[in-house]
């Protein structure tokens, strides 16, 4: 358990709160604290919900992405944390098999501005490398970028942008989130480390550990199969869970609807339709009060997939 800071000890070198909420600790970069107008918010959304600690860089180093000034982090569990399918797939060899998996460090963010995505490529794969190399315990963290900013480009930027975006998936096995401002950032910080926790109570294998597949918490009406099979559906796009499909299926509640709603927002808009269609959709955060908006990413998947000129070798990411 790590002890409350002190008025007289620095802010950025001891936990904002004891580590007893959700038995993970957030360590940051000196980049990351540097940055007054990100790490207040962060900071505060932290406050009584999960403690922090300045990073040991004298230790791990520096990244040298974006000239070694790359704002990161990562989150500290206090057990060790495995990913859902590689904890099912052992769970057959008993307790002792699915203990051993996995990793105390379970996730590392870098936050970069929307505007600097097209360069990420190029540090993409560099930044991976580091992470896996000594003396650093990251080999088996999961890196997630987190984009802050909203795009506001051309069509060619913007085909840039998500040239940059998928190859940062496909080929360098970094996940992203893309976040409007910094209030959101610091909610999907915590959202994370509340995921961590939450893998733990859980009981494997379970609904929770095992990727979504049909829909399981919709009533069993024979009179609405269309309904649930719909749902189903949804879910087998990447990035749309359950509770995403059944605020998607609400507004458009049939295939023939969203292949209508999909070919008249081309008509409208053309291609930049595509980020706008139902980014703004808002659905519920399972286990929490709050709502979550869906975003551009998971909009441009849902309308590629049901776009009549979309070619099937087209690859969602």
């Amino acid at each position: 358990i790590l002890a409350q800071a002190s008025s007289q000890q620095s802010a950025g070198s001891q936990p904002s709160m004891p580590a007893t909420t959700l038995a993970s600790t957030l360590r940051t970069s000196t980049a990351l604290l540097a940055d007054e107008p990100l790490w207040s918010v962060i900071q505060q959304a932290l406050e009584g919900r999960l403690p922090w600690e300045t990073a040991d860089e004298a230790k791990l180093g520096t990244p040298l992405a974006f000239g070694g000034a790359l704002r990161w982090a990562y989150l500290e569990s206090e057990f060790r944390y495995a990913a859902h399918r590689t904890v099912c797939q052992a769970a057959g060899a008993g307790t002792a098999a699915t203990e051993a998996l996995g990793t105390n460090f379970p996730i590392v963010f870098a936050f970069l501005d929307v505007a600097r995505a097209p360069e990420l490529p190029a540090v993409a794969e560099s930044l991976r490398q580091w992470l896996r190399s000594e003396p650093r315990p990251f080999s088996e963290s999961r890196l997630l970028l987190v984009l802050i900013g909203e795009t506001k480009a051309t069509n060619s930027r913007r085909d840039l942008l998500q040239s940059a975006l998928a190859s940062c998936l496909v080929r360098h096995d970094a996940d992203l989130i893309e976040v409007r401002n910094a209030v959101q950032c610091a909610a999907y910080v915590v959202q994370c480390a509340q995921a961590v926790a939450e893998a733990k109570r859980r009981r494997t294998p379970s609904r929770f550990k095992m990727a979504g597949a049909r829909c399981q918490t919709l009533p069993r009406d024979t009179t609405d199969k269309l309904r649930l099979t719909w749902v189903s559906q949804l879910m087998q796009l990447p990035g749309v869970s359950e509770e995403i499909a059944k605020a998607i299926a609400n507004i458009h509640p049939s295939p023939g609807a969203m292949l209508e709603a999909v070919a008249q927002a081309a008509d409208r808009l053309g291609v930049v339709a595509a980020d706008s269609f139902i980014s703004n959709l808002e659905y519920p955060i399972r286990g929490h009060k709050g709502m979550r908006r869906l975003g551009p990413m998971v909009s441009r998947r849902v309308f590629a997939t049901f776009h009549p000129g979309s070619k099937p070798e087209n690859m969602l990411v």
